[in-house]
């Protein structure tokens, strides 16, 4: 279902809730050795980071979702689906 997947940019948060700014995910980093990428989960003043390959899953207090693309780089994103 394309239209329910979020794609997470590097430098841009994701805010999960729009009114209120609590919660949002952004991509602290990537591993091009791994394929992996570090994605923080900012909660209601904490920030969680979770290092994560293409097919893992990260659940927050909104949702689960599965990482589905890695695209590093500097202008790299990473794009998730619910789980």
């Amino acid at each position: 279902m394309a239209s329910q997947q979020i794609r997470v940019r590097r430098r841009v948060p994701y805010w999960l809730d729009n009114a209120t700014r609590d919660r949002a995910l952004a991509v602290m980093s990537f591993d091009t050795d791994t394929g992996s990428v570090d994605l923080g989960y900012l909660a209601e003043g904490t920030n969680t980071v979770h290092t994560l390959g293409v097919g893992d899953r990260l659940d927050t207090a909104e949702a689960s979702w599965r990482v589905t693309e890695i695209h590093p780089g500097d202008e790299g994103y990473v794009v998730l689906e619910p789980a």
